[in-house]
């Protein structure tokens, strides 16, 4: 199951701080609303590896999908009910990049048209069967996150590092609604290749976020479709062949 509907399963099925009457009658109602998310995911078909001129708009109908069932989850009363660690809006979060990734990560582990610069593997099958043939293999990791501070930076770079060790084709970026980062923080220090912060806006504690003064910014499309774009990019592209390619510019990199 998705990430976010096995936690909505989890918190209906066996969660024992969430039995009471109010908590119950929540749950029916997010997972009403997690459903039709779900099937209107399951309805757009793409993008896939190829780029095309319809891409854009099918990422925008993601996102608009997304945002109306984030505005439902993100009602006061369901905020009061489910605080941060209940792990409801990180996980709708990186449900949102399943849908998003799900065709083109499904085209390309097909392998019917990829090379094997682009394999996609389990760890459990190269165990079983030991390969000594050279492998190139693409990995990209991204940390969702609700909002993202200076502490939380710091820890996502030593993941970025450990997994760059393991892997020096990786690529391993940030998607954040909001940031809680000052002007003093040297982005270029941390091993990130990437921060997304998809609502342009720096976050606020959440008990002020119901204020009216207060404007929530929606997650805007064209930060999705520039992580969509980066990560298809890093995902389809010839490694081997740009050195031939670029050696004309001078530059290789």
């Amino acid at each position: 199951m998705p990430a976010h509907g096995d936690v909505l399963t989890s918190k209906m099925n066996g969660s024992l701080k969430y039995e009471d009457e109010i908590a119950r009658a929540y749950l029916g109602e997010i997972m009403r609303e997690y459903q039709n998310w779900s099937e209107e995911n399951a309805s757009i078909k793409g993008p896939y590896s190829e780029k095309t001129n319809g891409d854009s708009e099918l990422i925008h109908k993601r996102v608009s999908a997304f945002n109306r069932y984030k505005d439902f989850i993100d009602q006061k009363k369901y905020a009061e009910k489910f605080d941060s660690w209940s792990n409801l809006h990180s996980s709708a979060l990186e449900e949102f990049l399943e849908h998003l990734f799900y065709d083109l990560v499904k085209e390309l582990g097909s392998g019917s048209a990829i090379s094997r610069s682009h394999v996609f593997f389990s760890t459990s099958s190269i165990l079983a069967k030991p390969q000594t043939d050279r492998f190139d293999l693409p990995v990209v990791a991204i940390d969702c996150k609700n909002y993202l501070d200076t502490a939380m930076l710091e820890s996502s770079s030593t993941a970025g590092t450990q997994i760059r060790i393991c892997n020096s084709d990786a690529m391993y970026v940030i998607c954040t609604e909001w940031v809680k980062l000052t002007d003093e923080v040297n982005l270029k220090k941390f091993d990130v290749d990437q921060i997304y912060v998809l609502r342009k806006q720096k976050g606020i504690d959440r008990e002020f976020r119901f204020d009216e003064s207060y404007k929530k910014n929606p997650i805007y499309a064209d930060v999705v479709e520039k992580l969509f774009n980066d990560i298809r990019d890093h995902l389809t592209t010839d490694w081997e062949a740009l050195v031939d390619e670029r050696l004309s510019t001078g530059v290789l990199k």
